[in-house]
């Protein structure tokens, strides 16, 4: 396994959290901007000191403060983009962030012009067009809607007041709004495993809807978080949705399922994720993707949980259930065609090889791209007839008015309230009964979001532990995946010089200790409702017991205060532990106005396979 490690000491020109930008000048390690001011050197106790006998600044470094501010002014006033602290001028705050995010429009996507009736009829226009090749793929529109509407656990409404024709009508509305994103989070079917990225579903889904959203002048973008190699599970990973996904993310899909043996623990992650999920900017509706059959018992607690939450539009594709497959072997891995189709749309023109590869419906556990255009269809059908309705609605609003009121019903949501929502039927309330989502930081890739806890600067004022020894170092894991793709998929690629089409690059990475004189790693938390705070390790495996619990060579402060690791529990995944399950009246009081949570290695054992490493930290 092939990494790079950058340090967080402060003797290398590094900085204190993982996110911010590389610099050119060293494109190995992260740069932190307060290096390179004059007032700074490089001191002896691992970290960066102040010149003690400078009183004042030199005229240079006045001019050099007073154009780097400038600069800050106007990164502030042009950037469209989230602004992470690489300036001395920018306070690096998740709950800064949380409001900057809420308030800059999306912007990777083309200007958006005006809502009119033109823009109306164009994307009605494309978004029936759409529907109307999709029935006809579909053998008509019996056939299609039996297909890609009956596998859910709720019907589709398709009226004005569904959730899912709500979220399409506001986002087509708002013309601060230029892209619609869709998140994934989940597992290896996400990333599509066993098959060209190009041909997995996000990416076919992305291919197949964007002509919708680019006739209203918008862009579609999807958010693959899709990883299976990182040791995670749903159960960890719920928790870092303001992470993987951006905080204005529109749609969010769940494809975990092929993990959920745990029946009981899979409901109450996903409960939790519908909740949480309507406290973010866009409130999404959380769309869950099953590659296997609809359970056969209508009154499953998964039914119940659908119907639950069904009015913030919940639902679950079943997708194995749209086909007829009884009698035959469409589902055993490598089979080529689905009954109707022998190749996907975009597979009819190429080489029988690449033809046939595209046909496959299973490549093993994992779907092939036959069976993701289907998933992808299915999405696109949805998704299309919810806009038609709200193109409808928008319309009708138009012609009463004549003209589209910018202060109308659909410009601000409604807030949603934790006591707003319905009581819960899975999780705990305790930590699915609250008014935000999580905050989380994990190092592996690939994610969209904004962190929650941040490495503290070794040298800040604030930091409980300034002068301490902190030398861990960021692991980059960039191992090869090659090996998970088709080899005549990739040789068509590589005859077209576009083999990065068949890459879709995830990374287990993580904050490591190489050595016993890595001392610490200090992490400065945000605000925190509830007081639970978890860290995971990195690897697969009993981590969390043997890395946290068991492991006495190492110590763990939280605001200074040695936790006790018999009260730890493996928690909610096996690489996780929950350091603190809530506030209590002995919990350790902050001193310096933000709660620290600080890791030291007293011993590390050398037999150890697997770096000692923390990939994530999670907080409520």
């Amino acid at each position: 396994m092939q990494s790079v490690s950058k340090t967080l000491s402060g003797n290398d020109d590094s900085i204190s959290h993982p996110l911010s930008p590389k610099t050119n000048s060293s494109p190995r390690a992260y740069s932190y901007t307060r290096n390179l001011l004059p007032s700074l050197s490089i001191g002896s106790g691992g970290g960066l000191q102040k010149h003690g006998h400078r009183k004042h600044y030199s005229r240079t470094s006045t001019i050099i403060w007073i154009v780097i501010c400038m600069i800050c002014f106007a990164i502030g006033r042009l950037s469209n983009t989230y602004i992470y602290s690489t300036s001395p001028c920018i306070i690096n705050d998740s709950s800064s962030i949380t409001k900057l995010a809420a308030h800059k429009k999306q912007t990777t996507g083309t200007k958006k012009k005006k809502m009119d009736i033109s823009h109306i009829k164009s994307m009605r226009r494309a978004a029936q067009d759409l529907v109307n090749m999709l029935k006809e793929y579909y053998n008509g529109k019996e056939q299609a809607e039996k297909m890609m509407l009956g596998s859910w656990l709720s019907p589709w409404e398709f009226n004005s007041t569904d959730k899912l024709v709500d979220t399409m009508t506001r986002a087509i509305v708002n013309e601060e709004q230029d892209e619609f994103i869709i998140g994934i989070i989940g597992s290896s079917v996400a990333a599509g495993n066993g098959n060209c990225h190009y041909d997995n579903y996000p990416n076919q889904l992305e291919r197949t809807l964007s002509s919708v959203w680019k006739a209203a002048g918008m862009k579609l973008v999807i958010q693959n978080t899709g990883c299976g190699a990182c040791g995670d599970s749903y159960s960890n990973e719920v928790y870092c949705i303001q992470q993987s996904v951006s905080p204005q993310v529109d749609i969010v899909q769940y494809t975990w399922t092929l993990y959920e043996s745990d029946k009981s623990l899979a409901l109450e992650s996903r409960e939790s994720l519908i909740r949480w999920t309507q406290m973010m900017i866009h409130q999404p509706p959380v769309h869950v993707l099953n590659i296997q059959e609809l359970p056969e018992n209508r009154s499953s607690e998964e039914y119940q949980l659908a119907e639950h939450y069904s009015q913030y539009g919940y639902n679950a594709l079943y997708a194995k259930s749209s086909f007829d497959y009884e009698g035959t072997e469409m589902f055993i891995p490598k089979h080529v065609g689905d009954g109707l189709h022998n190749t996907t749309r975009y597979g009819m023109n190429e080489t029988k090889t690449r033809r046939d590869s595209l046909g496959v419906m299973m490549r093993n556990w994992h779907p092939g791209p036959l069976y993701f255009q289907f998933i992808a269809d299915t999405y696109s059908y949805i998704y299309s007839r919810a806009i038609l309705v709200a193109l409808d609605v928008i319309e009708s609003q138009i012609s009463n008015y004549n003209r589209l009121e910018p202060g109308g019903k659909w410009t601000e949501r409604p807030i949603v309230l934790k006591d707003s929502l319905p009581t819960p039927k899975y999780c705990n309330p305790l930590y699915c009964v609250v008014g935000g989502p999580p905050k989380c930081l994990k190092y592996s890739i690939p994610k969209y979001g904004q962190w929650g806890a941040r490495v503290e600067d070794v040298d800040d004022d604030l930091n409980p532990h300034k002068g301490e020894l902190q030398r861990w170092t960021v692991y980059e894991d960039n191992s090869s995946i090659i090996g998970l793709y088709p080899k005549e998929d990739r040789a068509f690629f590589k005859n077209r010089n576009e083999t990065h089409r068949c890459e879709h690059k995830w990374s287990c990475n993580g904050i490591i200790a190489q050595t016993n004189d890595s001392g610490s790693v200090v992490f400065r938390l945000p605000s925190s409702e509830v007081g639970l705070v978890v860290i995971c390790g990195m690897g697969k495996g009993n981590i969390g017991n043997e890395m946290f619990i068991s492991n006495t060579g190492i110590e763990i402060k939280y605001n200074g205060q040695v936790l006790n690791s018999s009260t730890f529990d493996v928690w909610p995944h096996n690489k996780c532990v929950r350091l603190l399950k809530k506030f209590t009246s002995s919990s350790a009081v902050a001193k310096t106005g933000h709660e620290y949570l600080a890791i030291k290695i007293l011993n590390l054992t050398e037999d150890r396979e697997e770096p000692f490493g923390i990939s994530h930290v999670i907080t409520l």
